[in-house]
């Protein structure tokens, strides 16, 4: 993460996907991954929030990387179309 610009800003802004930074997806337009995104949470009465951060990692940032794979695996089943199941 850190030998990337990309990598360095993730671990610098610290930024999450919860409800408050993800809400605006309601409105975007249709075909758009977040209103899909938006769709498929509400249609399964998920939110964003419902996934705890993790804890106990041996810094910081590893329990930051753990907590956003949490966090944007739901994005795989809007992008890939995965099943949710234990495959899924």
């Amino acid at each position: 993460m850190k030998s990337s610009p990309e990598g360095r800003d993730v671990l610098l802004e610290r930024s999450r996907v919860i409800s408050a930074n993800v809400a605006h997806a309601w409105h975007l337009p249709e075909h758009t991954f977040g209103a899909a995104y938006a769709r498929f949470m509400g249609s399964h009465n998920f939110s964003p929030d419902d996934r705890p951060p993790v804890w106990f990692m041996d810094t910081n940032e590893l329990a930051l990387m753990a907590t956003r794979a949490r966090e944007v695996h739901d994005f795989w089943h809007v992008l890939f179309g995965l099943p949710r199941n234990v495959i899924g």
